[in-house]
């Protein structure tokens, strides 16, 4: 899907709450992630 969207021009967006959660979203080529309330220092650095 990441690779589909970027080809095209776009960027893929995710909802992720939880630390483990975005980092599967990063790893995956997500450009954006919203919602991330629970992020800690670490996904944020």
């Amino acid at each position: 899907m990441v690779a589909a969207a970027t080809s095209a021009g776009r960027y893929v967006v995710a909802h992720a709450g939880t630390p483990e959660s975005m980092k599967r979203a990063i790893a995956g080529g997500i450009e954006t992630i919203e919602h991330g309330d629970g992020g800690t220092a670490e996904i944020f650095s």
